[in-house]
Order: structure tokens, then sequence, then C-alpha cells
């Protein structure tokens, strides 16, 4: 975690990371649950009637971060490849408003209806990535995530 100077009583979470080549797919993640896990499991939240995810986030070393809406251990078969969306950032510390309507999977996953997701949320995921990796390393602040209605 850390302390802003100009606000003392706010808490950014905060990850440095280091991705490396010879690597075609390569992420560094942080993963945010909604809830504790009870006896060992994900405990999943319906979200599906928000409209937003609002979240302040700031890297250095990328130029974008993928937020991924995760449902594990509710029933909904996927190894990966969950409902996402790419961040482009600008400098700086900055508030991203993604609509929920707006995700989308990668082409390569198994598909699944993203609302069906949102009924069974258990964590949503923000990575640094590389696809086709050339060496990169920074950091990641994160704070404020919000769903709106």
């Amino acid at each position: 975690l850390v302390v802003l100077k100009t606000a003392p009583g706010n808490h950014l979470a905060n990850f440095e990371y280091n991705l490396v080549g010879p690597n075609d797919w390569a992420n560094v993640t942080l993963e945010v649950q909604g809830r504790p896990m009870k006896e060992g499991k994900p405990v999943a939240d319906d979200v599906s009637g928000y409209k937003q995810l609002s979240l302040q986030l700031g890297a250095t070393g990328v130029d974008s971060l993928r937020v991924e809406f995760i449902s594990h251990g509710q029933g909904i078969n996927l190894n990966a490849g969950f409902p996402q969306l790419p961040i482009r950032l600008k400098a700086g510390l900055n508030t991203y408003v993604i609509p929920l309507k707006g995700l989308g999977q990668p082409s390569w996953a198994d598909k699944v209806d993203s609302k069906e997701v949102l009924k069974k949320l258990t964590a949503i995921s923000i990575s640094a990535y590389c696809n086709q990796c050339t060496p990169q390393n920074g950091t990641v602040a994160i704070d404020n995530v919000v769903f709106k209605k």
C-alpha cells in the first residue's frame, strides 16, 4: 500500500512488475476480491444491475492496462479469457470509467455472456501486460474501485 503525501488518509494498492522476453503473452496482475473467501471458496456478488466500473489507475512502463471481470467457483467454466477491457492510460493517476456493456473476450477464449459473469462476480483483476514482449518494467497504482449505476 502507498500513502499519498497530499491525502494521508488515502491508501493506494501498488505493485511493481518486470515483464521479460522471450515471452509472447506475459502479464502481472493484482486481483481485487469483492468479499473474503468463505470456507476456502470465492464468494460472488451480483453486479449485473450496474452500468459502469470506475477506478483510479496510474502506471509507468506500459501505455495500457487490462481490467478483467472474473467468476471463479460459480459454475462458469472458463480457465482464462473472462470479459475484459484494455484501458489506454494517460500520464499520472487518473479516473477511468469502464462501461460494463462494452466488455469483450479474447478471440481465442471460450465465449460466455458477460451478464452471466457479472451476476456471479468474484473478483476483478488489473494487469500490466505485453503481447510478444520486449522487456518492460514499472509500477502500477490502483485506487477507488467502485461499481456505479
